[in-house]
């Protein structure tokens, strides 16, 4: 046969089943959009115009990429195996016919090839000509111009047209082998021969065990720097365990209940078990990989939505009730001792005065936070806080660092500027310190090392008090006496060493009155490179901010339509097989004396449960693991609220409805159907 005769069968076969081919090749098309967009955006956006944005915002979009690459990856593979028992009833024809395996082979190549690179074509258009306005959607949600101008960019194209033709070489490799090694016409005769799914214990026991283990390592994450690898496990044994639960523990169960005769012989019970049980046989994985794709579509959601609106939350736990934060001002009209040009650098409290008057601005209220030390560590053992010298190796038991401790970030404050930041009146003796913590720290022993060789143990009663910012659930706030700033500096080094801290810093906090436009004109002036100086102001981080969590907002939008898309190709691949494989069924049960009311109810009841189980099983879940992605949100300190509840509740209580009213629908179009024939 010459190709192009290839090429008129492979072009039948797709165009007398499109309900078949059709929807394969749009989920490729706007995966690859998709792709392109995300990889666009991670190349050609304004990123390196924002202070956070140019280090972290291009990280995550980079670790999205390759996150939807596996992804698509898996979902190609795993959708190819649906056209694959599609592909082999027609083979089993062609054979009779006269075709023999090389012709299938090579109609093989051609069907699979010549459907990647139509929808490859179809997806660079979409590129082409929806690009701008998902660019334009991604703007509106940062609230700025991500992207200067639109265009194709030809390298990224050529990236994605090798993954999708290397994907498709490895499932048409798998294809070949399959012909080879199978006969169509064989294996077409075995469809019709159903034998009852065997419980595997092995499946049972280990879905039960992974899920378990995830759920219990999810609820007693409480430790943050050690959230991420927790969350990466507990999603694997998660994914697993639920392949192997929908294997093995539901089968096991169906077929327990089918043993009890109380339950099994009642005339509601016979038919659904034993359907149920024969479905299963090909309904497992898909119930599973519809369970998984739900989940992660639920916390992706959940998670993109709470962080985008929890922006001003996480902004404002930074400023307090202020809108600029300095660092490095020096008082009064002080300045350095170096030359004049670096003089010249230097902003005192003089110069910023005068500074604030030239952008038309005046000074509401401010005040100064002692800076003792930021960015250190402490060891917590039981109730013990420790701190000083309790790193170093030795055998002192009770004040150096366990394997079993736990490693806390510590930073440390000047009393007078907590007390008018915070608007308290707190007071300390001369043994106590303030600990902002919701760590249960009920005293603090500092070790430090003399010159002479020896230690010194020194003790503090502790006045603590909660945390209220989830983001730093972990973390501890020391406040102490100003006057004493300096030795507590030396303290948390564990050293006695007067050249650390010699000089006083502080964070300078001021809000001004006046328009908005000035306030970011004397933001962006402060942050130049005109002064010593290191200045935040509310407005420049909050875009910032919004820029980055709108981006994530975003790419989250994106992942959660291909979520949506696979999961409907999976329920319409499984509506296509049930109409095929259950008109023999249904004229069995109508010759055996069902009425076809009967029979339609025995069908709803079935498919009540295969369903509704996935989206049950995704909420479940998704609440177990909801304490993990909490802390997986607090790693990047996305402040208080960053992961809601109530988000992830009202996304749960969605996805059920939708299955619910799913069911509804599909069940009077399938009634509808039994009834008429």
């Amino acid at each position: 046969m010459r190709i192009k005769y290839y090429i008129k069968l492979a072009w039948k076969d797709i165009k007398t089943q499109p309900g078949i081919y059709l929807p394969y090749a749009l989920m490729i098309s706007i995966c690859l959009c998709f792709q392109y967009i995300a990889g666009y955006m991670n190349i050609h956006s304004n990123y390196e115009v924002l202070k956070m944005g140019k280090t972290l915002t291009p990280f995550i979009l980079g670790m999205s990429n390759t996150i939807f690459v596996i992804f698509v990856a898996v979902l190609l593979w795993t959708f190819s195996i649906t056209l694959r028992r599609q592909q082999t009833r027609r083979q089993g024809l062609y054979r009779i016919l006269g075709l023999t395996r090389k012709n299938l082979l090579i109609l093989n190549i051609v069907e699979t090839f010549g459907l990647c690179i139509i929808s490859l074509l179809f997806g660079s258009i979409l590129c082409a000509v929806f690009g701008q306005l998902l660019f334009m959607i991604a703007g509106r949600f940062a609230q700025q111009q991500l992207v200067d101008g639109f265009g194709i960019d030809t390298f990224i194209l050529l990236e994605l047209w090798i993954f999708y033709i290397g994907t498709h070489l490895l499932i048409m490799i798998r294809d070949s082998i399959f012909i080879t090694k199978h006969n169509p016409l064989k294996m077409l005769r075995k469809e019709k021969t159903q034998e009852l799914p065997k419980a595997n214990l092995f499946y049972t026991v280990s879905g039960i065990v992974l899920l378990a283990a995830a759920y219990i390592i999810s609820l007693r994450v409480d430790y943050l720097y050690t959230a991420l690898n927790v969350l990466m496990w507990a999603v694997i044994m998660v994914i697993i365990g639920t392949y192997f639960l929908y294997n093995g523990a539901v089968i096991y169960l169906l077929r327990k209940l089918q043993s009890k005769e109380k339950i099994y012989y009642r005339s509601k019970h016979m038919l659904s078990i034993s359907n149920l049980l024969f479905r299963l046989r090909s309904y497992a994985t898909s119930m599973a990989s519809i369970t998984i794709l739900l989940s992660m579509l639920i916390l992706t959601f959940s998670m993109c939505t709470s962080l985008y609106s929890g922006v001003e939350d996480t902004v404002r736990k930074d400023f307090m009730d202020y809108e600029f934060k300095l660092y490095g001002l020096l008082d009064g009209n002080e300045g350095r001792e170096d030359d004049e040009y670096n003089n010249a650098r230097t902003l005192n409290e003089q110069k910023l005065s005068s500074l604030i008057k030239k952008h038309h601005l005046t000074v509401e209220k401010d005040t100064k936070l002692r800076i003792v030390q930021t960015s250190n560590t402490v060891a917590l053992r039981e109730n013990t806080m420790f701190m000083g010298a309790v790193f170093a190796s030795g055998d002192d038991a009770g004040i150096y660092q366990e394997t079993t401790d736990k490693v806390l970030g510590i930073n440390a404050f000047g009393l007078d500027g907590y007390n008018e930041l915070a608007s308290k009146k707190e007071t300390l003796k001369d043994d106590e310190i303030l600990l902002l913590t919701n760590q249960p720290i009920k005293d603090v022993k500092v070790r430090m090392l003399k010159d002479d060789g020896s230690e010194e143990i020194i003790q503090f009663k502790v006045k603590r008090k909660p945390l209220k910012q989830d983001s730093s659930t972990k973390d501890v706030i020391m406040i102490v006496p100003d006057e004493k700033a300096a030795l507590f500096s030396q303290y948390l080094y564990g050293v006695y060493d007067d050249e650390i801290l010699n000089t006083p810093s502080s964070y300078y906090y001021m809000s001004l009155s006046g328009s908005k436009a000035d306030k970011l004109a004397l933001g962006k002036e402060l942050q130049s490179d005109k002064y010593y100086l290191e200045c935040e102001d509310y407005y420049t981080t909050f875009n910032i901010t919004l820029a980055m969590y709108g981006s994530f907002l975003f790419l989250g939008i994106l992942f959660c339509i291909i979520f949506i898309f696979s999961i409907f190709l999976i329920l319409y691949y499984r509506m296509q097989e049930d109409l095929y494989e259950n008109k023999r069924q249904f004229s069995i049960l109508y010759r055996m004396g069902l009425t076809k009311r009967e029979i339609a109810r025995e069908f709803s009841r079935e498919q009540r449960i295969i369903i509704l189980m996935p989206p049950i099983l995704a909420v479940v879940h998704c609440l177990f693991a909801y304490p993990s992605f909490h802390e997986f949100a607090a790693i990047f300190d996305f402040g208080e609220g960053s992961f809601s509840m109530r988000i992830l509740v009202l996304c749960c209580l969605f996805v059920i409805t939708a299955f619910a009213i799913y069911h509804i629908i599909l069940q009077m179009a399938l009634r509808r159907k039994i009834l008429v024939k």
